[in-house]
């Protein structure tokens, strides 16, 4: 047993030597790509949200009909974002002619820029090996995969932050490079209208800035006007429509944050429970006392690599310190339950210095690969099905689909949904790109999709389909 180990310990030390980095950064590619491409085709949603922007990119493209609005933030009381996703999606949606499949291409294409962005940029901050590793813990994150896999608005959010860090760190050695500056306020702007929780981002880069200038930094009010103006220009469609629509939005912005509902009673720490949700693939304990044991920990770590760092490492570290105060504060004064998504910007933060932190001593360098090893055993059972199919996905709800092409297609018809709440969503859609369309005149057959399924019924997968007799 003691050379098994020997074995396997020496097997370790020779992939991930300094000697064998291109192997290493093929491995770690290799796992990169795996969990997140096997059977990326069955594993693809197609619910609600994205039947909002296939709709949406449907009427760009079909319609000519551009939009100034994106997604809703939170529900139908909610604020609206700029629509730069669905204008993301476009050139997709027009190589497959609308159909929903481009959102695969725009999967890969997402994580394909995020893998060679992230080594890019952690290669210039730190070096090459170190990016590696990152991306080696990246990779084996089964809440990330599902994340990294899901074509919505905050798949781009990890993408947003290493990109900051790199303009940051390009401010950082030359200060007075205007394209950093307009890139910069650019950047924070156009992630924001991704998902509303990259204005912590923004925190983010304003403490980094006010604590590299420090009292030089109002000496720096031309850049940091450019900067701001730069971010103002990201959000220049909402402002053109409040202009025709007398302020709707910034009404519902306000209302947002100064009413509450019943069922948005405040719960100052019920974010805690989520983050430990969140955390769980690195914990394995979603409890909120592990969330408060884990922000110790990792507030001891900063503490202690801010003492070690020095220059533009040290200063990412104090702003991180002070990222994780104010995601404290800013969701305890939020008060309503957040989705785990919601910390997605958190984990590239937490990933650096979990590999920096195991990573300071060359004597000790085998343990940031024990940590790999050790997240892989506790992830085990989530990563085996990870890459399972979704049988409510894209996929098999094209396979529905098919059936009923062949009675409807260029018919007058109805189609009606007896199912549970949500789990309708997307058929209209493919339905309405493979040419069948509801007349809405409640006179013409109609065909009803449902679960459970009832007797003469079509079954698919546990769903039943109606075709009424005059249409067989």
């Amino acid at each position: 047993m003691e050379e098994i180990i020997k074995m396997m310990l020496k097997k370790i030390k020779t992939i991930f030597s300094w000697h064998n980095l291109p192997l290493f950064i093929f491995f770690v590619f290799c796992l990169f790509i795996f969990f997140r491409f096997t059977n990326l085709y069955l594993r693809i949603p197609f619910a609600w949200d994205q039947e909002q922007f296939s709709n949406q990119v449907k009427e760009i493209i079909s319609d000519h009909k551009l939009t100034l609005l994106g997604p809703r933030v939170t529900n139908e009381r909610g604020f609206f974002l700029a629509p730069y996703f669905s204008y993301l999606l476009v050139p997709f949606y027009l190589l497959f002619n609308l159909d929903p499949n481009a959102l695969i291409l725009f999967i890969v294409t997402v994580n394909f820029v995020f893998f060679t962005t992230t080594a890019f940029v952690l290669s210039r901050i730190f070096n090459m090996r170190y990016a590696m590793i990152f991306l080696l813990l990246w990779s084996i994150n089964p809440l990330l995969i599902k994340y990294d896999t899901t074509p919505w608005w905050p798949v781009l959010i990890p993408i947003g932050v290493v990109i900051i860090w790199y303009l940051l760190f390009s401010i950082y050695k030359k200060p007075h490079n205007m394209f950093s500056w307009v890139l910069l306020g650019a950047t924070v702007g156009f992630f924001s209208n991704m998902h509303f929780q990259f204005v912590f981002m923004a925190i983010y880069a304003g403490i980094f800035l006010i604590i590299h200038f420090s009292n030089k930094i109002i000496e720096q009010w031309k850049y940091i006007l450019i900067g701001l103006a730069s971010c103002a220009s990201m959000f220049l469609p909402l402002l053109v429509f409040d202009l025709r629509h007398n302020f709707l939005n910034s009404k519902l912005f306000m209302t947002f944050f100064t009413e509450r509902v019943l069922d948005d009673l405040p719960y100052p720490i019920e974010w805690l429970r989520v983050l430990a949700n969140a955390l769980n693939p690195i914990t394995g304990w979603n409890h909120p006392i592990m969330t408060i044991l884990f922000l110790a920990l990792f507030y001891m770590m900063l503490r202690y690599l801010i003492k070690r760092k020095k220059g533009y490492v040290q200063t990412m570290y104090k702003s991180t310190l002070i990222l994780i105060i104010a995601t404290a504060i800013g969701f305890s004064v939020y008060g309503i339950r957040p989705s785990e998504y919601y910390f997605v910007y958190l984990y590239p933060f937490i990933y650096v210095v979990l590999v920096d932190f195991f990573h300071i001593y060359k004597k000790y360098r085998l343990l940031p690969h024990f940590l790999f090893l050790y997240f892989m055993v506790l992830n085990s059972i989530a990563l085996k099905n990870s890459v399972n199919a979704d049988p409510n996905g894209l996929y098999y709800r094209k396979q529905f689909i098919k059936h009923i092409i062949p009675y409807a297609k260029d018919k007058k018809v109805n189609v009606t949904f007896d199912m549970p709440l949500g789990t309708n969503n997307g058929y209209i859609y493919l339905l309405e790109i493979s040419g069948v369309h509801r007349t809405g005149d409640w006179n013409d057959p109609l065909i009803i999709i449902r679960v459970p399924p009832q007797k003469g019924d079509i079954v698919i997968r546990d769903i039943g389909l109606r075709i009424p007799p005059e249409l067989k």
